[in-house]
């Protein structure tokens, strides 16, 4: 595992379950938008929102697994992330 400050290899695994964690995210966000695509927009103002709500809550994830795949694959171990300048 890289060191602190130290952008060197990082194991295999770091790096497979970062693409993992990004695949689940994306199935989930890809799972979200066709019910809110399907909604006419004009529709129930409620139903709308929590169908825009549950796309934006399932975009979070996957903006934070692209962050950890390239974290990983940079060599940055996640605690160097929390004390980086």
């Amino acid at each position: 595992m890289a060191e602190s400050g130290d952008a060197g290899p990082v194991p295999a695994a770091a790096i497979a379950t970062a693409k993992q964690q990004l695949k689940d995210a994306q199935d989930e966000l890809a799972a979200a938008r066709p019910s809110l695509a399907a909604m006419p927009q004009n529709g129930n103002k409620a139903i709308l929102a929590v169908a825009r709500g549950r796309v934006a809550g399932a975009a979070y994830p996957v903006s934070s697994a692209e962050m950890n795949l390239t974290a990983a694959t940079a060599g940055i171990a996640y605690g160097d992330l929390a004390t980086a300048p």
